[in-house]
């Protein structure tokens, strides 16, 4: 994430060509949804998590090399295909971890993935410190990934798909996954908007420099770990619903603080507030989905993360439209106006 601004310099591309750019990837997460379900019925969700992280770190190595938009666009597609493997599989997983112990975790569970996404941040911001070049960089991610693959691969859950789960591949939302699917369409596309956005909006609007445009990123990151670390503790204690309003409300009123005042200090705390506001939206949702729905998990997952990464695919070129037509603070005010419609939805 942190090194789209240098992509998009490396590509020549300008906002809203690469915001269309940059929709290619959740679009290969849609794609995949389908297929994912079927494989999730026929295969156990180790074996595709194992697979599916394999491409997915050898995509990385390719993402590095690309010259052209066209080579970016596949690689990117082909990306965020292999991503919805992986992520379907691996929340299938936390979710049968979870049912060992008979209460929420799977926050903390999401909370390790924000923390190792914060430290590939950190470690982004120290290959740029030093002028790594983006091969360089991937490269090294890559091969640190598979040993960590072939370390942890034997310590996950060796079977947890149940006969339910193999009658039926793939399901469209009921009207309670579509309406949780609409809460982690408008949580995801916040997420997407940071994801792909917040380098850049520290580059252009806050103007810092090259080297320190993931000062943004690695806030939001950061706040979004301790989030998750502390979401199941206040979930067992306060409930989904209510914390569902209470992070709304957080994630407004960050976008609000970063458009009104994009200095580096308030902008930042604009970007802290965001990332406790989204850090536990869907993880709650997956949850309720398997709570809520006669769906296997998988399937409940898949069904649901088919709206959701909607928001996730929509996010992006939103961004880059409105920044083309108005200013990029004129878009980040658009998607947090957006995301104020989770409070309504939590409460029906």
């Amino acid at each position: 994430t942190s090194r789209i601004p240098t992509l998009q310099k490396q590509l020549q591309l300008n906002d809203v060509a690469l915001g269309t750019l940059l929709s290619v990837l959740p679009l290969g997460l849609m794609t995949a949804m389908p297929f994912a379900g079927i494989s999730m019925a026929k295969y156990s969700s180790r074996k595709i998590m194992l697979i599916s992280a394999i491409i997915y770190t050898l995509l990385l190595l390719l993402l590095g090399n690309v010259h052209t938009w066209w080579q970016a666009a596949i690689v990117l597609f082909m990306f965020g295909f292999a991503r919805t493997f992986f992520n379907i599989a691996v929340n299938t997983q936390a979710l049968g971890v979870q049912a060992f112990f008979q209460k929420s975790i799977i926050t903390t569970l999401h909370g390790i993935w924000s923390l190792a996404a914060l430290f590939g941040a950190a470690v982004s911001l120290l290959f740029m410190s030093i002028d790594a070049s983006v091969q360089i960089h991937f490269i090294v991610v890559s091969i640190c990934s598979l040993v960590l693959i072939g370390l942890f691969y034997k310590t996950t859950l060796v079977a947890n798909n149940t006969s339910a789960e193999k009658r039926k591949a793939f399901a469209m939302p009921d009207k309670s996954l579509l309406l949780l699917g609409t809460i982690a369409f408008l949580c995801m596309m916040c997420e997407g908007t940071m994801s792909d956005w917040s380098g850049i909006y520290f580059e252009k609007v806050v103007h810092m420099p090259e080297r320190y445009v993931a000062t943004g990123y690695i806030v939001y990151l950061t706040a979004m770990v301790t989030g998750r670390f502390v979401g199941d503790y206040i979930i067992n204690r306060m409930g989904r619903i209510k914390l569902l309003q209470i992070t709304s409300v957080l994630v407004v009123s960050g976008f609000l603080l970063a458009v009104a005042f994009p200095n580096p200090l308030i902008a930042s705390l604009g970007f802290l507030l965001i990332g406790f506001g989204v850090s536990c939206t869907v993880p709650m949702v997956f949850a309720l989905a398997a709570a809520t729905s006669k769906l296997p998990h998988g399937t409940a997952i898949a069904a649901v993360s088919t709206v959701g990464y909607i928001g996730f695919l929509l996010g992006p070129p939103i961004v880059g439209y409105f920044s083309g037509i108005a200013t990029l603070r004129v878009a980040f005010l658009v998607i947090g106006i957006t995301a104020s419609i989770i409070f309504i939805l939590a409460r029906i």
